[in-house]
């Protein structure tokens, strides 16, 4: 799941879409895993003056599968935003895989990322660049989102489209990505709700792309 996408004019960013449009795609797979994950993010802004604002954030992730709980991650974090289409933030993400049949495991990892935002007519673009460090299995990971939402004239709703690739040092090559569409609902000016579906592969220590079909729901707060 993915920020909302909203700010000014920023032309470079039209490239975006063809970025994800030239993202790979993953395929559909045979005997592909199935979840469902919920996201509950909350922000709030303790400094604002003209354009800068400073929001500390917090995230709750949990995946599920028909055996119960498979995953769970925490993010804490503080982003900047310093022009209303810039933002950089960094953060720290210790997560827990349960995954039946894997031994359970922690995992400590920390990131910071830089997100443009901007318009192309209705459409808002939104790239963000993402560097992770995991402290636990000693490798870096670079993440690059593009994300293209059309909020529908006079309504609350926004339909869009995003891909994700994630690329590891240790292995020096492509081993994640998301694609996916849904809609945003934004309930009040602080609160938003987004519904997804995502086909995410990973072929990360593994001979082979394997495919994980999702739903997500992720409630969002913004204070």
């Amino acid at each position: 799941m993915t920020a909302r996408a909203k700010g000014a004019r920023h032309p470079p960013l039209a490239l975006a879409v063809l970025l994800l449009l030239a993202a790979p795609a993953p395929g559909l797979a045979q005997a592909a895993s199935r979840e469902g994950r919920t996201y509950l993010d909350i922000e709030f802004t303790v400094l604002r003056k003209g354009p800068l604002a400073l929001r500390p954030y917090a995230r709750a992730e949990s995946r599920f599968r028909s055996t119960g709980l498979a995953y769970e991650q925490w993010n804490a974090g503080l982003r900047l935003r310093i022009l209303p289409w810039l933002s950089v933030a960094a953060y720290y993400t210790p997560r827990e895989q349960l995954y039946p049949g894997k031994p359970n495991a922690f995992k400590n990892v920390a990131g910071a990322d830089v997100v443009l935002q901007s318009s192309l007519g209705r459409f808002r673009l939104l790239n963000r660049e993402t560097e992770e460090w995991f402290a636990t299995d000693g490798f870096h990971r670079y993440r690059n989102l593009v994300e293209v939402a059309y909020p529908l004239p006079g309504a609350r709703l926004s339909p869009y489209v995003y891909d994700e690739i994630r690329l590891d040092s240790d292995q020096g090559q492509l081993n994640m990505n998301d694609v996916g569409l849904g809609v945003q609902f934004n309930a009040t000016a602080t609160l938003s709700l987004r519904l997804a579906y995502d086909i995410e592969a990973n072929r990360r220590l593994l001979p082979a792309w394997q495919y994980t079909h999702f739903v997500g729901l992720a409630v969002a707060a913004h204070l």
